[in-house]
């Protein structure tokens, strides 16, 4: 048995929506049904899986938190939506001229920052009595380059070349005011932040050239300020060349999601001493193979020298499935801390 593997079973908010037969839309903004659908999947899952979700309940903080600091907006369709960033703040790149990041002070006069202390508050007055926590959390990180795309959409592929100078200006802000949020949050909620986690998964769209010169420099900003215990990264868009990178940021856990254009060989390669999670894929494999497929590929990873497996499964997984995937993580773990619900990394 391998004495250091680890594993995540990664359970998104529509699933636990999906579990508690409620809506995904009043989950992230009626307080009382995001305490009751987290009370109702804690009990699907331990009852069906014997896998205990956790009894903390966030008040949903996502990477997108980083893109509405300029002014983008979270929007969710309709009642089974998980949220998307649908206003694009940058029609044109010369806008970046005058993007102002907000300052520590400016931040509780941001409208989502508002609305999440609002829900914040509210639940925390939910769980006194309770077996279930809330607090208020840590301000998510994202990769520099995907809240840039975010903000200016596709174009800024374009503007990488075009507008290199304008690119990195409109970069460094973001650095500013990721950096600005941290100073806010440790004198606001008296914490210190000791860990960086990034999701970044529009900056292996780039080539590896362009991600050193358009992506790790602030990237490395953000790891050298606030990782100094922990430095993880989520990306899924990362191929052979991207890689080097990682080693010169210090990364130590990769997850590469469902990425296609990576494999296991590719990482211990590159990255010899990083730690990684390679995956099953959420709906290729989680959801349409069958149970053996899923023991089965678990199984190569293993043995192909895999030192970690993850999967996020989505609605409509396979209950077989999932129970096929603990039945054999469960059987190579290599310590109790693998079957928690806090190894998750970011999320776009």
């Amino acid at each position: 048995m391998k004495t250091d593997f680890r594993w995540t079973l990664a359970i998104p908010p529509e699933v636990f929506c999906e579990k508690a037969g409620t809506s995904v839309y009043d989950y992230y903004h009626v307080p009382d049904v995001r305490l009751e659908t987290h009370r109702r999947a804690r009990d699907y899952f331990l009852k069906r899986f014997d896998h205990d979700i956790g009894a903390h309940v966030g008040n949903g903080l996502t990477s997108y938190w980083n893109a509405t600091l300029f002014g983008a907006e979270i929007e969710y369709d309709d009642q089974n939506s998980q949220g998307a960033v649908h206003k694009r703040v940058l029609s044109a790149v010369e806008a970046v001229r005058s993007l102002v990041p907000p300052q520590p002070n400016d931040i509780p006069n941001l409208p989502r920052y508002r609305f999440l202390l609002e829900q914040h508050e509210r639940m925390t007055r939910l769980v006194e009595g309770t077996a279930f926590t809330a607090s208020f959390g840590a301000f998510p990180f994202q990769g520099p380059f995907t809240t840039a795309t975010i903000l200016r959409g596709t174009d800024i592929m374009m503007d990488v070349a075009m507008q290199p100078g304008l690119v990195k200006d409109l970069l460094q802000k973001i650095v500013d005011a990721q950096e600005n949020v941290m100073t806010f949050s440790e004198k606001e909620f008296g914490i210190t932040r000791c860990s960086c986690g990034m999701g970044d998964d529009y900056a292996g769209l780039i080539s590896p050239d362009m991600y050193g010169e358009f992506c790790y420099p602030y990237m490395k900003q953000l790891y050298d300020a606030y990782g100094v215990e922990g430095r993880s990264l989520h990306c899924e868009t990362l191929k052979r060349g991207h890689h080097k990178y990682l080693n010169m940021l210090k990364i130590d856990s990769y997850d590469p999601g469902n990425n296609y254009d990576v494999t296991i060989e590719d990482i211990l390669e590159e990255c010899p001493d990083i730690f990684f999670t390679y995956n099953l894929f959420t709906v290729r494999d989680m959801v349409n193979k069958a149970p053996s497929a899923i023991r089965e590929l678990c199984a190569d990873y293993i043995r192909r020298g895999a030192p970690g497996i993850m999967t996020e499964i989505t609605v409509n997984t396979p209950e077989e499935n999932i129970q096929a995937f603990l039945d054999i993580m469960r059987a190579h773990e290599s310590g109790p801390d693998n079957d928690r619900p806090d190894h998750v990394l970011p999320r776009d």
